[in-house]
């Protein structure tokens, strides 16, 4: 049985514990945040298409569309996450374009642009 015949409703569950490498967690709240950080920059295409963002818990939300599109989920995708705590308390912008306080196992220790990382 389909729930939404018209698509226009995406519940996303965020996985308890994914921890940023400076020790903050990725919750529902900091999700939005990195939205609406990417939404005016072009970095999430079909931003026009989410009507609402619903925090429902620390761990899921929901995206209330506009229309669906069958791009929507892969830009969903491509949209960093990054430590929202890193991000304000460093500089914003010029900092994170040099700077990753990502997830997972592997933590970059140094850039340099066009030359390496490490």
């Amino acid at each position: 049985m389909v729930e939404d015949p018209d698509a226009l409703t995406i519940t996303i569950r965020l996985n308890e514990g994914v921890m940023f490498h400076d020790g903050t967690e990725l919750t529902s709240a900091v999700a939005k945040w990195n939205y609406d950080l990417a939404a005016p920059t072009g970095k999430l295409q079909f931003a026009d298409a989410i009507k609402e963002f619903e925090i429902v818990d620390d761990y899921t939300y929901v995206l209330h569309l506009n229309y669906w599109h069958n791009q929507l989920l892969q830009s969903l995708a491509w949209v960093p996450m990054f430590s929202q705590e890193a991000y304000e308390k460093n500089g914003g912008q010029d900092w994170a374009s040099t700077n990753l306080v990502g997830t997972g196992p592997y933590i970059l220790e140094e850039f340099n642009r066009d030359q390496s990382l490490k």
